[in-house]
């Protein structure tokens, strides 16, 4: 399974090109020319995979939110944690002192990728759809 961007707004996963368009019709139910946008479609270089990034935050969701940052540690973000205007930093002892805390609701389309298909997708779907 691949990535194809079929439009500007759309990413889906197949096995091909043809299949990505087949699945966007018909879950859109729109004619092949109202899904796929010659200007834009194409199958996602390596650059592409590690570039673009995948955010399953909803738009009413505050960044802030503890419980979407976790540490290396394992650690869940929390009062002890501080913010420095991008991002949380967990304290650890001396010498490693904060650490910089990831937002798992911000993750690359390559470790996106990686997850679906280690969840077992096999048939194409709809990958990815910018804001609008």
């Amino acid at each position: 399974m691949k990535i194809f961007r079929l439009n500007e707004n759309d990413w889906y996963l197949a096995n091909s090109m043809d299949d990505a368009i087949a699945c966007a019709m018909k879950e859109t139910g729109c004619e092949r020319f109202d899904v796929y946008d010659l200007e834009y479609a194409h199958e996602l270089t390596e650059e592409e995979l590690d570039k673009n990034t995948f955010c399953d935050r909803g738009p009413e969701e505050d960044v802030m939110t503890f419980g979407n940052w976790r540490c290396e540690c394992g650690a869940i973000a929390d009062g002890n944690c501080r913010w420095n205007g991008a991002a949380y930093e967990h304290p650890h002892p001396y010498p490693m002192g904060h650490v910089l805390m990831k937002d798992t609701t911000v993750r690359t389309f390559r470790e996106e990728l990686a997850a679906r298909l280690a969840a077992g997708i096999t048939a194409p779907e709809i990958f990815a759809c910018a804001e609008i």
